[in-house]
């Protein structure tokens, strides 16, 4: 026992005077305390998971956005680059959607170009840029808006060998020489050219085949079209059966929304066929070989069944019961647009769906539809997608 050293105690003193002994023990308690350290069995380390989010991917969101930038960068060094003409339409894509089109980049798409120039958007090209002076086999000039048919003139004259030549949106062009090599004519949305421009199409280019006259509202509905092609898209003009009924061999025709049109003529070639708006007409003279056909607002034509038929669109037609059982016979359909139609209910809708292999239903304005179309559709994702359901919204906020 270790000595206290420092004065003497009342206990000290007394235990002195009574000669009380101490006795000094290793195993005494009171005096020796052994602290034993209490021995904590190891743990292994806990281990902390964490729940990283997750982001859902629309990959073609994705693969349009990466496109972009790729264009971008491409923008920042163009004189660098090595282009061809599919790059250079690619940039006049990107170029036209972002509103960037540029007398700058207009001149660096014409220099470049070898065989096929494509401008998307030349509204902001001033008629006296339209500086293009290469031989091309294509030329493609849309929303042109500027330019004059002195300045177009120009420039078809050295363009021996041109096939396809796409004007649109040329609004101050009345007129202008075609090259006698064009077999793609467009000149959609020219809205001063008149039937003096088919006279000179009709006198020496018999080797047209496609001709898009859509939206030219300077045509009246004595023109007529001589030659026969294979291709023909007049959507909201004047012209007439006249115009279209020395035609034998059209494999297209969009004749949408032209008020003058009341018959068609024997269209025993035509895949593709658009007579929207056409309220008139009750047959179709066509063939088993028809594809693609449009009769939206066509309420008195009875002939629906088309075996090779793949696209459909019977859109405000007042469909009958009898109409709906010729759809069913169209076994090669693929889309299909039944909208505003009174007849369409939740039976018809799985029909059309259990007796057609259809990849795209349209069923805009059916509000005889209930949930159960809505289900129908949950059950056909993957295989069908059902558009435009108008019960759609209230299933899903009661659900």
């Amino acid at each position: 026992m270790r000595s206290i050293k420092g004065p003497k105690s009342a206990l000290t003193d007394f235990i002195e005077e009574s000669g009380i002994k101490l006795r000094s023990s290793k195993d005494n308690a009171v005096f020796n305390l052994e602290t034993q350290v209490a021995q904590v069995p190891k743990r292994k380390p806990k281990k902390i998971q964490y729940s990283k989010p997750f982001e859902v991917v629309n990959f073609e969101i994705f693969e349009a956005v990466q496109a972009e930038n790729e264009i971008e960068q491409m923008l920042e060094d163009l004189h660098s680059l090595k282009v061809n003409d599919s790059m250079l339409r690619r940039i006049s894509v990107y170029l036209c959607a972002k509103r960037k089109m540029s007398k700058a980049y207009f001149d660096f798409l014409v220099k470049h170009s070898k065989d096929s120039l494509v401008v998307f958007d030349c509204s902001m090209i001033a008629d006296q840029n339209f500086n293009i002076s290469t031989t091309l086999k294509s030329l493609e000039l849309f929303q042109c808006g500027q330019l004059r048919p002195l300045t177009l003139n120009f420039i078809l004259k050295s363009m021996q060998s041109l096939e396809v030549l796409r004007i649109t949106g040329a609004f101050l062009i009345d007129n202008f020489e075609v090259p006698k090599s064009i077999r793609i004519l467009d000149v959609t949305n020219c809205s001063r050219l008149d039937d003096k421009f088919i006279d000179g199409i009709n006198q020496s280019h018999g080797s047209l085949e496609e001709l898009r006259l859509s939206y030219c509202y300077g045509f009246s509905k004595e023109a007529e079209l001589l030659i026969d092609i294979q291709r023909l898209f007049i959507c909201e003009t004047k012209l007439s059966d006249k115009f279209v009924r020395c035609l034998k061999d059209l494999k297209q025709l969009s004749v949408k929304g032209c008020k003058n049109v009341n018959l068609l003529p024997n269209l025993s070639s035509v895949e593709y066929l658009d007579v929207e708006g056409i309220v008139s007409l009750t047959e179709l003279p066509v063939s088993q070989n028809i594809q693609h056909l449009n009769i939206s607002y066509c309420s008195n034509i009875e002939n629906l069944a088309f075996a090779k038929l793949n696209y459909l669109n019977v859109s405000h037609a007042s469909l009958s019961q009898s109409k709906i059982k010729q759809i069913y016979e169209c076994k090669s359909l693929e889309i299909l647009d039944v909208s505003w139609n009174t007849i369409v209910d939740d039976s018809v809708v799985k029909e059309l769906a259990e007796k057609l292999r259809l990849k795209k239903l349209y069923v805009f304005g059916c509000f005889s539809l209930t949930s159960k179309s809505v289900e129908l559709a949950y059950k056909l994702r993957g295989q069908c997608l059902i558009v435009g359901n108008p019960s759609e919204t209230h299933y899903l906020l009661n659900s």
